[in-house]
């Protein structure tokens, strides 16, 4: 039996936005406006996998080596929840 502890909830979802990629297409690095989307975006995969890359950046982002960078592979008919530091204080993009 799971601990509810483990488990966050997002009472005020009020929004649905559908983005269709094809193929070798991707999108930049950003982080959603903080004012139109609370916490806990969404993002589900349905016909292919995609990368998608998480970049914090550090006291001087423009020097390269000071991002902090992850790629991380949602296979087809995936989910991913970002909420907290992963919404706020870090930029997603899907890799072409």
């Amino acid at each position: 039996n799971a601990s509810n502890s483990h488990f966050q909830t997002y009472p005020n979802l009020n929004q649905l936005t559908v983005n269709e990629y094809n193929p070798g297409e991707g999108i930049g690095s950003h982080v959603d406006t903080v004012t139109a989307f609370g916490d806990g975006l969404l993002a589900i995969t349905l016909n292919g996998g995609i990368v998608m890359e998480f970049r914090k950046a550090t006291v001087d982002d423009a020097a390269d080596k000071n991002v902090m960078r992850k790629l991380v592979y949602l296979p087809p008919r995936s989910l991913a929840v970002l909420s907290g530091d992963a919404r706020y204080k870090y930029e997603h993009m899907i890799v072409s």
